[in-house]
């Protein structure tokens, strides 16, 4: 039964991985007001995909949590990092993806006055930054947590958490560099980053034999 649960998780996050890629591929980049009426319908469907991506991911980190616990629970402070940032990408989604092109009309932006139009715009710009900030930082510390569980239980192979603690050590270096992580490409980047480690994990639990799950 215990079994059963881990290759679940696991098969989940590989789904939810490969999810976040497709929604990555079909991303749209951002523009104009005009641009943002032309493809509103893109808009909404990827980023209510990258919504629905999020409760998949949570249950196999859930998983994966679980896996990697030990007597001092350490494998939960990873948990608690990644809920911190999928509600980060959640509302970043839900606002600049639901929410700012279901409330921009044609309409609206005939009558509203352009500074107005602009001053939303750059807000929701803005604050789709600070989320990003926090779904990628957050991320990184999960990751970073795991990887040390990995090495301290031995349940999953040793070259997952080194692959863990180099793209932690890569995002730090990156932080003090001019690379942009938020512009679509740099995104595009961290993501499939990312997904690497979720991918390797995911294989891994579901091919593990060694299982340990708390009751």
């Amino acid at each position: 039964m215990k079994n059963d649960f881990q290759k679940l998780a696991g098969i989940s996050i590989l789904l939810g991985s490969v999810l976040l890629l497709v929604t990555m591929v079909l991303h749209p980049a951002g523009g104009s007001i005009e641009q943002i009426l032309r493809i509103k319908t893109l808009i909404i469907s990827t980023h209510s995909l990258a919504i629905g991506t999020m409760p998949i991911l949570l249950f196999g980190f859930w998983g994966l949590a679980k896996s990697l616990d030990s007597k001092n629970q350490f494998s939960v402070l990873g948990f608690c990092f990644m809920i911190f940032s999928l509600f980060a990408g959640m509302m970043a989604a839900a606002i600049n993806g639901l929410l700012l092109p279901l409330f921009i009309s044609e309409e609206f932006v005939a009558n509203a006055d352009p500074k107005l139009i602009k001053a939303i715009l750059t807000y929701g710009k803005n604050f789709n930054a600070a989320m990003d900030y926090i779904l990628i930082s957050g991320i990184g510390i999960a990751i970073l947590v795991w990887s040390v569980c990995i090495i301290q239980t031995g349940r999953f192979k040793n070259w997952i958490a080194y692959l863990g603690f180099l793209l932690c050590l890569i995002g730090l270096l990156s932080s003090f560099s001019t690379f942009n992580f938020i512009n679509l490409f740099g995104f595009r980047i961290v993501v499939a980053g990312i997904c690497t480690w979720f991918i390797a994990i995911g294989f891994s639990m579901i091919s593990s034999k060694s299982i340990h799950l708390a009751n």
